[in-house]
């Protein structure tokens, strides 16, 4: 799957469809589905119940995560380095 950001305006459009159900799923996730798991995880000889729910910003978050999986949008290390020094000298007043 060739990335997000290499492809064409069709490309990208069609690849956006993926975001029009992201409405939907957080609407389901966060009032209708009221799902009463319990997990429980061993730790030792006690269980112990750490398991986080999502809910508001960080359950849409994680949806629109799940879209750019889909979508094939990912940075490769050398974007991220450029971002994250670009980021540090604005910070420090050097603009490029």
């Amino acid at each position: 799957m060739k990335r997000f950001q290499d492809l064409n305006e069709v490309g990208k459009i069609w690849r956006r469809r993926h975001y029009v159900t992201l409405p939907f799923k957080w609407i389901w996730y966060e009032f209708i589905s009221n799902l009463e798991v319990q997990p429980t995880t061993l730790k030792g000889d006690e269980e112990v119940d750490d398991v986080f729910y999502p809910k508001g910003i960080n359950l849409w978050k994680i949806l629109e995560g799940l879209c750019q999986m889909k979508m094939g949008w990912y940075y490769t290390s050398d974007e991220i380095e450029e971002r994250v020094k670009s980021g540090l000298n604005k910070r420090r007043g050097k603009w490029k």
